[in-house]
């Protein structure tokens, strides 16, 4: 009875054994599969951040140069009238 215990003990310890490695080597595959590809995403996701924060730099000169365009009238407006 002992030793039938002792084999299925060691079945079952076996068969975890497999599962474990095949678990191991499926999180290698994705990790060795994916990350690099998150890895170039984030790194398109800083040059695109980069691009609007140069853009946002732009408009905000524009309005500034219109508000500014806009005052400068107003007030030749102002005195010559």
């Amino acid at each position: 009875m002992e030793s039938k215990f002792s084999e299925i003990l060691q079945q079952h310890t076996d068969k975890e054994d497999l599962r474990f490695e095949q678990l191991v080597m499926d999180i290698n595959t994705i990790k060795n599969n994916h990350l690099f590809h998150i890895e170039k995403d984030i790194a398109s996701i800083h040059v695109k951040m980069a691009t609007v924060g140069a853009d946002i730099s732009w408009i905000r000169w524009g309005v500034v140069l219109v508000i500014g365009g806009l005052v400068t009238g107003a007030i030749a407006l102002i005195f010559k009238g």
